[in-house]
């Protein structure tokens, strides 16, 4: 049986409390992603000069002195938070931890599958839909026309509220699937073929709509399940200590990939250099429009209490609208829509806000680093609960992680792509903490009886 109790070997191991601490890398530490992510990408942006700024971003530069000792003072508060943590337990939860994995390892595979083929099925059986699917893939692929990859994103194999969304448990089930994978509890045979069709399908995504963030949400956590499982830190050192570097490296490949079916096709003729040095200008583009775009809303977006952190709750299907409605009436509506404000002061085509941008609206510069040290509070106490064994800790810190190599770009966390994680997390961890007392027990009656008979 799946849910058998563990080996004695295993329930050995999880008695003390050091027993399975993880030996991290140093790159794995939330302060010192703040550091060499954070910090570093705000300084970039604001020697840009403005020149580049107007020839390749066609945007006004907004990041000046102020914004960038502004910018400062929030990043110290995410550093300040990180030297802090809220205390999780010394104990490792080993056993608690592959008890959960087996329970939710499939129900989270199945709901990941059944977003993506709906997503994908579903152009192919509406009326003419296969003839324009094959003629957009044909497009994208061979013609590579002007605007051929926003038809396929975004008439072609649209969004569907509620459905699509599902697509979204991928990233908590990468990191069950990765943790059941080194501890030896799970058959490989089968985890191969669940993790192939999800990996499949988030790079076919990737790759042909242009959402890169999605293959990182799936292959992050996975890399960090792994490099910090202490048999793969002994073994692969090298390959561990080299970890930023590589991926540095595969983020640039899977950009370079992606970006000659976005954007090449528009600006092939105009470019003058080559290829890989466009592909490299756009990826800085990207960081250094998104912090730019920051400093745009700090100077000009009206202050919006909390706007940003309950974005998921704004765009919940059912309640969104109405939730939406009572924030206007107690905050007011006098808010400059996203798109407008781009419109008008930089380029809607690099629509990313930096988190510091977004924490600075919804706290003002009074409260912006109080809520950056609550930040980097929590970064800590998840990367500690990860790191002792704890069962939140090396559930949540994988894809956390996400959000903090990212800050620079967007705020990852209350955005809706992440909130299936958090709301399924949260579910579950209720229906495992009231079941898995009565399973305990059986499983113990089972042993007992079974001493008895022998």
């Amino acid at each position: 049986m799946i849910d058998e109790a563990l080996d004695s070997r295993t329930r050995q191991r999880a008695r003390s409390p050091k027993a399975h601490r993880l030996r991290m890398s140093w790159w794995l530490h939330p302060r010192l992603v703040i550091l060499f992510l954070g910090i570093p990408f705000l300084v970039s942006a604001y020697l840009i000069p403005e020149s580049t700024y107007i020839a390749l971003y066609l945007s006004e530069k907004y990041v000046d002195l102020n914004f960038l000792v502004v910018g400062s003072i929030i990043y110290a508060g995410l550093i300040a938070g990180s030297f802090f943590a809220i205390s999780t337990g010394v104990q490792s939860q080993e056993n608690d931890v592959i008890l959960y994995c087996r329970w939710f390892v499939w129900p989270l595979f199945v709901a990941t599958a059944f977003g993506y083929i709906v997503w994908f099925a579903y152009p192919l059986i509406l009326p003419g839909g296969f003839a324009a699917t094959a003629s957009a893939l044909f497009d994208i692929v061979f013609r590579t026309s002007p605007g051929a990859s926003d038809t396929l994103k975004y008439y072609v194999f649209q969004t569907i509220p509620g459905i699509t969304t599902f697509t979204q448990f991928g990233i908590l089930y990468a990191t069950v699937e990765a943790l059941l994978w080194v501890w030896g509890n799970t058959q490989k045979s089968l985890a191969l073929i669940r993790f192939t069709v999800v990996a499949s399908a988030t790079l076919l995504r990737a790759t042909l709509l242009s959402e890169r963030l999605a293959l990182i949400e799936i292959a992050v956590p996975v890399a960090i399940v792994f490099f910090g499982h202490s048999r793969w830190a002994r073994t692969n050192r090298l390959l561990v200590s080299l970890t930023p570097l590589l991926g540095g490296l595969a983020v640039f490949a899977l950009f370079a990939v992606t970006e000659h079916f976005r954007s090449w096709t528009y600006y092939q003729v105009v470019y003058p250099g080559s290829y890989l040095q466009f592909a490299a200008e756009r990826l800085l583009g990207y960081y250094a429009t998104a912090i730019n775009n920051a400093a745009l809303y700090y100077y000009y977006e009206p202050i919006q209490p909390l706007r940003h952190s309950l974005g998921s709750l704004f765009s919940f299907p059912g309640v969104g609208e109405k939730a939406t409605a009572s924030y206007e009436v107690i905050f007011g509506g006098n808010a400059i829509p996203h798109e407008q404000l781009l419109e008008v002061y930089a380029n809607y085509e690099f629509n990313n806000v930096a988190m510091i941008g977004l924490l600075l609206n919804e706290f003002s510069i009074f409260l912006a680093p109080l809520a950056a040290f609550s930040v980097g509070l929590i970064s800590l106490s998840l990367y500690r609960s990860f790191v002792i064994g704890r069962l939140v800790g090396l559930l949540l810190y994988p894809s956390w992680f996400v959000g903090l190599i990212e800050m620079s770009r967007i705020y990852y966390w209350p955005n809706q792509r992440y909130f299936p994680t958090l709301a399924f997390l949260a579910i579950s961890l209720l229906i495992f903490n009231s079941a898995k007392v009565p399973h305990k027990i059986m499983a113990l009656k089972r042993r007992y009886r079974q001493r008895v008979s022998n």
